[in-house]
């Protein structure tokens, strides 16, 4: 079976329209819209998020989204929205065509993108402004909104690193969750180890670092639910003091995201 193709989404992916109950709400990327996907695609889209973040690529909610029960555009065969591994980005700006590819997406990030793979060399999306990944032959139609899972869900677990970044380029600041691992998680233990929380830097986000990231969201008055978004790594970078006893307000200046 061809990796995107309906049989393939059914066999690893499930009927679609949630009927086996796995479509869940979550964020995806610092400063975006929450989406609606498949539980266990989550990590692509935050690495694709990553990605986007990177070249300063702003997500618009209202016009972005992931989850639909419905056909495929000109068809009756389910599309990968059904199972909630397809997400159409902007589609204000990357509208579907078929006489050309219109897109405000940057050429470099649209390409590095494509090219996102596991830690395991296996390739995560395609991009349905390329559907066949070579630019220079023509397609019957062009979906520049469109990005589709097309590896499992046992590559997805397998994860995809993200590397270390600068303290102050802070467009780089990941989204980070349980599993995720490689260099920013490491960077994020060693600042909580920096703020008396006891954590093994290992570069890996497991169980025992979620609950320090909670310990730690907890004492400077943020929300504990373990996700390092923006208002998290703001105050693990400006040394934020923990709270007063009984103060219960978070901080000023903490983004709405962990």
């Amino acid at each position: 079976m061809t990796p995107g193709s309906s049989e393939w989404r059914a066999q690893y992916w499930g009927p679609g329209c949630n009927k086996d109950g796995a479509i869940i709400t979550a964020y995806w990327m610092i400063g975006g819209p929450k989406i609606q996907c498949h539980k266990n695609s989550i990590r692509v889209w935050r690495a694709l998020g990553r990605i986007q973040r990177k070249h300063g690529y702003q997500v618009r909610p209202g016009v972005t989204g992931c989850y639909n029960c419905r056909a495929i555009t000109g068809g009756t065969s389910l599309s990968a929205h059904a199972q909630g591994i397809a997400l159409d980005e902007n589609w204000d700006t990357n509208p579907y065509r078929t006489d050309r590819v219109i897109t405000d997406m940057p050429p470099d990030m649209v390409h590095e993108m494509q090219m996102l793979e596991n830690d395991a060399g296996v390739r995560a999306v395609r991009w349905g402004g390329d559907w066949d990944g070579r630019p220079e032959t023509k397609n019957s139609n062009y979906d520049a909104m469109h990005w589709e899972v097309i590896c499992t869900p046992q590559d997805v677990k397998i994860g995809f690193s993200i590397p270390a970044f600068s303290e102050d380029d802070q467009r780089m600041w990941p989204l980070l969750d349980l599993n995720e691992k490689g260099g920013a998680v490491a960077q994020l233990q060693m600042h909580l180890k920096a703020s008396n929380i006891d954590v093994v830097t290992d570069g890996y986000f497991g169980p025992n670092t979620q609950a320090a990231v909670k310990e730690y969201q907890l004492s400077r008055g943020l929300p504990a639910d373990g996700l390092v978004g923006l208002g998290t790594w703001t105050s693990l970078f400006t040394n934020h003091p923990v709270i007063a006893a009984g103060e219960t307000t978070t901080h000023k200046g903490q983004g709405a995201v962990g």
